[in-house]
């Protein structure tokens, strides 16, 4: 079969896995969106706050549609251009209607140029930040896009939801094949996954596409702590199923998800 390369530089996905993405993949955080949602709006310091949201790494804008569809003005950042160009297009009415804006930046370095009530961050992005000097830094970088009162919420994956990774998972379809290898070593500082495969274009041809995903391992207590130095309040770790409730033991989830208010 015809093909035709194209590989991207690592955690800032690529044109064809992001169209594999936005087909495939979005699942998960529009799958939250419904709860995020439930939350924000009960959630008691926030009562009156205006309907704005920062989706950080907002990937394809699943997430952002559901929130635009409830009457929220959302701004979405991502490493990734051609992630953004399908968020874009997913809501272009929103966009023309200047609801919605999407632009690129770094989770760990970018800056608004407004403000906002609510900030957002799933499925497992900010595992992507190298290290924990960069994970400060996303704080920071929240902290100066909210409002006050303002309320982020974001999810990790655990070293327990990391061991998932191990393994290899194929994936075979008219339109793309993928192999997905995970590998994580209990202890270790970052798990990494290797995605390749093909996608099919509308010309009929193959394009190849590589990605090689990092998730760093940040213990939900330093966590905490770099939220409180960040300058958040009343912040915890919660399970999915119930975001208002602080769990024990947030490392024994396979995902945990932060809840943090700016005072």
């Amino acid at each position: 079969m015809p093909v035709r390369s194209d590989s991207a530089k690592p955690q800032a996905y690529g044109k064809t896995f992001a169209g594999v993405y936005n087909k495939h993949w979005a699942y998960f955080s529009e799958s939250l969106a419904s709860q995020l949602l439930s939350f924000f709006s009960r959630a008691p310091r926030m009562n009156g706050a205006p309907k704005e949201l920062l989706d950080v790494c907002c990937g394809t804008g699943q997430l952002a549609g559901r929130f635009l569809a409830q009457g929220y003005r959302v701004v979405g950042i991502d490493l990734s251009p051609h992630m953004l160009e399908y968020a874009a297009a997913n809501n272009r009415r929103a966009v023309e209607q200047g609801r919605a804006r999407f632009q690129t930046g770094n989770a760990a370095s970018f800056t608004l140029g407004e403000t906002v009530s609510f900030a957002v961050s799933v499925f497992d992005s900010l595992n992507h930040l190298p290290d924990r000097k960069a994970l400060k830094s996303c704080f920071a970088a929240v902290w100066g896009a909210l409002r006050s009162p303002g309320l982020f919420v974001f999810d990790l994956n655990t070293p327990a939801g990391l061991a998932r990774w191990n393994g290899i998972m194929v994936q075979d379809g008219e339109a793309f094949t993928f192999i997905n290898r995970g590998i994580y070593t209990p202890g270790a500082a970052r798990a990494v996954t290797s995605i390749t495969g093909f996608a099919r274009n509308m010309d009929g041809f193959y394009t190849r596409f590589s990605e090689r995903i990092y998730n760093t391992v940040f213990p939900a207590d330093e966590v905490l702590a770099l939220l409180q130095a960040a300058g958040f309040r009343n912040c915890y770790a919660a399970a999915l199923r119930d975001l208002s409730a602080a769990v024990k033991e947030p490392d024994s989830l396979e995902r945990a998800f932060f809840v943090a208010h700016r005072p």
